[in-house]
């Protein structure tokens, strides 16, 4: 929970610096820049978010085992009350498929390629560090994994539908765990420095969000490998179901 709930309170302050930036900056090449990574990174966080909001919820019920689902402890609420969000912002399946469908074949490619070069230089940056050396290679097979499947979508663009339909929510998922990996990146590297200068908060805060790093890139960042699979395998799985069985 704390994992995906920290992660995604960092993308979503990044990309509110980006919309400031797309409005605000004077350089007219950064306010470009900016938008086009907005573009790209609102499909993701409206349905990553509440994905994952509703993924965090059950977990929180779970943990109460059967307790967790009275009213007296309030998670059965929190539970519903989360649930709506994948449904209110037009369906995931359809930022989904915003994302496969547009944000993909925008500027051929170039709201991509704008993110894989942010993501590129935060590796290096955390890269210069040795504590990170782990999670500087998960970020980086990430990515890769990334690549590929974009690039897979791209030569099924052109005239099957079918495809991108059969791949776009776990396509945003991948999308949505590298976006997440770079922020858990930049936290790291910027706990370690804290750590190592001394920073406004007490060296537990860092400690945390070091550990927290820790579990994302060791225990959730190796899916973006089996989406990529899913994604590559196509969608004769799903269109040869046969009617009749209905």
């Amino acid at each position: 929970m704390r994992a995906f709930i920290e992660g995604a309170r960092a993308l979503s302050t990044w990309t509110g610096m980006l919309i400031d930036q797309e409005l605000l900056d004077p350089d007219a090449a950064k306010r470009a820049e900016a938008a086009d990574l907005v573009a790209l990174l609102t499909p993701i966080i409206k349905a990553l978010f509440t994905d994952l909001g509703f993924e965090s919820t059950n977990i929180g019920l779970q943990l109460y085992g059967g307790h967790g689902y009275i009213r007296e402890w309030g998670m059965e609420q929190f539970v519903r009350d989360a649930r709506i969000g994948q449904i209110y912002e037009g369906t995931n399946h359809i930022q989904a498929l915003d994302l496969v469908g547009r944000k993909l074949a925008e500027g051929d490619g170039r709201l991509v390629r704008r993110f894989a070069e942010v993501v590129a230089a935060e590796l290096q940056a955390s890269g210069e560090l040795p504590a990170l050396a782990m999670h500087v290679q998960a970020l980086a097979d990430a990515i890769g994994a990334l690549r590929r499947a974009t690039a897979w979508l791209a030569g099924q663009a052109t005239g099957n539908a079918d495809e991108l339909g059969a791949a776009a929510n776990e396509y945003l998922r991948l999308f949505g765990y590298v976006a997440l990996g770079h922020q858990w990146l930049r936290t790291a590297r910027v706990a370690q420095e804290r750590l190592a200068s001394g920073g406004a908060f007490p060296a537990v805060h860092y400690e945390a969000k070091l550990a927290t790093a820790q579990f994302y890139f060791a225990r959730v960042m190796p899916q973006v490998h089996a989406l990529h699979a899913s994604i590559t395998a196509g969608a004769g799985a799903i269109l040869a179901f046969p009617m009749e069985a209905y």
